[in-house]
């Protein structure tokens, strides 16, 4: 004979109004590729880093964390990171710094990477989109100095003094 005791079953729809913090969903994407961007003026949207979810709610809220690793291969690099949520066709920037003058309000940046010097970055947010339209969560870049950035590892020749990282953003769907 078998027994079987918990302290709480939890619905598949997330825990009842008013005790909130259920997961609900998790989605995950895993890079495992580079992505390499030369200077440009415009955040570009760093390719197969992106995860996509629809909220069962429009209470939830959803819990963003991505981690990823970069280099360059220049001494005079700067690499402006945004997180980004695409909803209804509609693209916004989420989670970056106050205006300041003519600061580029991003999500994280590092300034004068270099090819043998990999940085290792990661971003958590808790979004609130109330919604329960499909959501594209990804991450985008801008060079505005010279050299290239590469996410995914360190860059240059390919030889046993590189790196090559995996890349990963992760939603869940915290109940209300």
């Amino acid at each position: 004979m078998s027994t079987i005791k918990v302290n709480s079953i939890i619905p598949v729809s997330g825990v009842p109004t008013g005790g909130g913090g259920g997961i609900i969903q998790i989605k995950q994407t895993v890079k495992t590729d580079t992505f390499s961007l030369a200077t440009n003026d415009v955040v570009t949207d760093i390719t197969g880093l992106s995860v996509t979810i629809t909220p069962t709610s429009s209470s939830s809220k959803i819990f963003v964390s991505c981690t990823w690793e970069h280099s360059s291969n220049d001494g005079n690099s700067f690499a402006m990171f945004f997180l980004r949520r695409t909803l209804s066709g509609t693209t916004s920037n989420l989670c970056f710094g106050d205006a300041r003058g003519s600061s580029e309000r991003c999500t994280r940046s590092h300034m004068r990477v270099t090819s043998l010097e990999a940085k290792c970055s990661n971003i958590e947010f808790l979004d609130s989109p109330s919604t329960t339209s499909q959501i594209t969560y990804k991450l985008g870049m801008r060079n505005n100095h010279t050299g290239t950035i590469l996410v995914g590892g360190t860059s240059a020749t390919d030889d046993d003094n590189r790196t090559s990282t995996p890349s990963v953003i992760t939603v869940r769907e915290v109940s209300a």
